[in-house]
């Protein structure tokens, strides 16, 4: 392909209101480059036959979930990208389903890169490293945060606050560690009582991805706040209104909520996963924690800097803050990855494929659109 061609990019994300949906109007604001490249965004089709409207619009399709590329079919017939975001047994088994049909991967951290460097199907595919962001002109500090979010809830003014934002569906593997939550809990109740709360952002009973009382032992239910799905323009408020933020997970691809509660200024105790070394120091920026130590280190913690002077406080606050704004603006993110590039290596990988895999493609897409409409088949969301 010339190089003064535009590109025309359509990036599929799995639901509007999910972190996915957030990520694609993101990377639409900051990559357009008119003239070199026209990048669009839609949710991912639940359909087949609706990828042939995108096959004669695109050249290249971008797939922000692994889940719906596999979903779909992995047939596309034009350049595609795939984004990998953990490495879930599932994704592993997937992705090596994927390798003969993608043409491009990236990577949103190291993790992400090493577990992709142990799969031997995907060796010849191109990969890029492409990590997200946030926004911290929306994820500022509220300094009301800390009385809105007790009234909110109808929580005594000294309630110590911790939050957890998360789908109930997302612990494959154990991943998210919501087990170690369960033993906390009930640490944290035996120290504290009712003192201490847990609020656990995400969508409620009312979603099948969602939480409810029952999915907590029945001793610590009662310091379980459950608010249910928020609107977005309310979730720097109430996060800056958290004591501390809570990540206990063994794997993740970001994690997400940590980076927007370090751009709120909120105290975040987390492991060592994802992202998450980039971001924090120990007793600086944030807390670190293990499986081991964290019954015992997360109540120190506690004790410690609910205690704290208010310029010590304010001190984590800024710095927190100021490593959000270096490394995790979408401003720095995206100037770390050469869009463009990618989607002209995925263009001319695509074009360099022999003519009779590019026909197999074809048929095999085509005849699974029939096969779907001779069955009446409505294909299911991706998890």
């Amino acid at each position: 392909m010339s190089r003064n061609h535009e590109t025309r990019v359509v990036m599929l994300y799995d639901n509007p209101d999910w972190i996915l949906g957030y990520i694609s109007r993101s990377l639409r604001e900051h990559v357009n480059d008119p003239g070199r490249l026209r990048f669009d965004i839609e949710q991912a089709p639940r359909e087949r036959w609706e990828l042939q409207r995108l096959h004669r619009d695109y050249d290249v399709i971008h797939y922000l979930s692994p889940g719906d590329f596999y979903r779909l079919g992995r047939a596309t017939c034009r350049a595609t990208v795939v984004t990998v975001h953990h490495v879930a047994t599932r994704v592993r088994v997937r992705l090596s389903a994927m390798a003969a049909e993608t043409d491009v991967l990236c990577a949103i951290n190291n993790e992400c890169r090493e577990m992709m460097a142990e799969l031997p199907a995907l060796d010849p595919i191109p990969t890029f490293f492409t990590p997200f962001g946030v926004n911290p002109d929306f994820f500022v500090p509220h300094p009301e945060g800390r009385q809105a979010i007790r009234q909110r809830f109808g929580l005594p003014g000294d309630t110590i606050l911790l939050g957890l934002s998360a789908k109930k569906s997302n612990d494959e593997d154990q991943r998210k560690g919501f087990d170690r939550y369960d033993a906390l809990l009930r640490r944290l109740k035996q120290l504290y009582g009712t003192r201490v709360r847990l609020v656990v952002f995400g969508p409620g009973p009312e979603d099948r991805f969602g939480w409810s009382p029952q999915d907590f032992p029945e001793d610590t239910r009662d310091i379980v706040v459950l608010p249910g799905f928020l609107p977005a323009g309310d979730i720097p408020l109430l996060y800056s209104g958290l004591d501390f933020y809570l990540c206990l997970s063994r794997l993740e691809g970001g994690p997400y909520p940590v980076m927007e509660c370090m751009s709120c200024g909120v105290k975040t105790i987390s492991t060592r996963v994802g992202i998450v070394e980039e971001l924090i120091d120990d007793g600086k920026t944030g807390f670190m924690v293990d499986g081991k130590n964290y019954l015992e280190r997360v109540p120190a913690i506690i004790d410690e800097w609910t205690a704290a002077s208010p310029e010590k406080l304010q001190a984590m606050c800024e710095a927190a803050r100021q490593r959000i704004h270096e490394k995790r603006s979408w401003q720095a993110v995206v100037a770390r990855s050469d869009y463009p590039e990618i989607y002209r290596t995925a263009v001319e990988r695509y074009r360099s494929r022999p003519l009779a895999q590019k026909w197999n493609k074809r048929v095999r897409f085509h005849s699974a659109i029939w096969r779907d409409r001779l069955r009446g088949k409505s294909l299911e969301p991706a998890e």
